[in-house]
């Protein structure tokens, strides 16, 4: 499903088997040579995959794992949207808004008007959220390269943390 995934969001898409067991699975499989361990990108990629890591992608994989979705619920996308999940019964769309693509962004989120499933945008600098104008049902993050994920939401012209 994805070309390329860091090891620790591969172990936190599967949180019901112990952190040892899915370590092991990993370097199981990459001694089997089913997966390899990019050197250069650390990531988790099938053997003969020549694509570069995507940055956007991987994380829309940390929002992604954040949110402990439903088991299988999720599916890579393209494009702006990277990924999209089932949580709690709704539908999450992932969106990446690298910087200069903001107006792109407000479009895509203006033709999701009337549509109730909420988008998470990651943004590279909080700065970009003034730039794009959007629904109630999008939410704003900010991912760190450790991983973490920090939210926030524009309300009456302010941004607060979710």
């Amino acid at each position: 499903m994805y070309h390329c995934i860091l090891p620790e969001q591969a172990i936190r898409l599967f949180p019901h088997y112990d952190e040892v067991f899915m370590r092991n699975v990993i370097e199981r499989l990459n001694y089997k040579r089913r997966i390899k361990l990019d050197q250069i990108s650390g990531c988790l990629m099938e053997p003969l995959c020549k694509i570069p890591a995507d940055k956007w992608m991987l994380r829309a994989l940390w929002v992604l794992v954040d949110n402990q979705p439903e088991p299988g619920s999720h599916t890579a996308g393209e494009g702006l949207v990277k990924l999209s999940f089932v949580r709690d019964g709704a539908l999450l769309d992932v969106a990446a808004a690298p910087l200069g693509k903001e107006m792109e962004i407000s479009l895509a989120l203006q033709n999701r008007q009337g549509e109730k499933a909420p988008c998470a945008v990651i943004l590279d600098s909080p700065e970009q959220a003034h730039k794009i104008d959007c629904t109630e049902n999008t939410v704003f993050c900010m991912v760190s390269s450790a991983g973490e994920v920090q939210y926030f939401k524009k309300q009456e012209g302010a941004f607060h943390d979710n």
